[in-house]
């Protein structure tokens, strides 16, 4: 496998791995929709794509793990009055929907 220096943004797409017009969307030919070519341009073989987007994956998921963890740490911290729900409201000042 070869380093992800090695990879730049696809410019056709923006990196994002596909284009889409006023009533389609598909892969992006330039980079095959992966989101990123070799540094010279040219789309990145199936086999290091696979590599690449499970790297791109893991790191997302080690944020978003991270991301739940301090959500997590901040709900047990807050008093049980600290959100609106919760809030005690004089009789006919909350607004109900009607």
């Amino acid at each position: 496998m070869t380093s992800t220096s090695l990879y730049i943004r696809c410019e056709a797409c923006r990196g994002t791995g596909h284009w889409s017009g006023m009533f389609h969307r598909g892969a992006c030919a330039a980079c095959g929709g992966v989101g990123a070519v070799m540094a010279d341009g040219s789309p990145i073989a199936a086999e290091e794509a696979v590599f690449l987007l499970r790297q791109q994956l893991n790191e997302r998921n080690d944020q978003l793990r991270q991301a739940r963890a301090e959500l997590r740490q901040l709900r047990a911290q807050r008093s049980p009055g600290d959100t609106l729900r919760d809030a005690v409201y004089p009789p006919g000042s909350r607004y109900h929907g009607d």
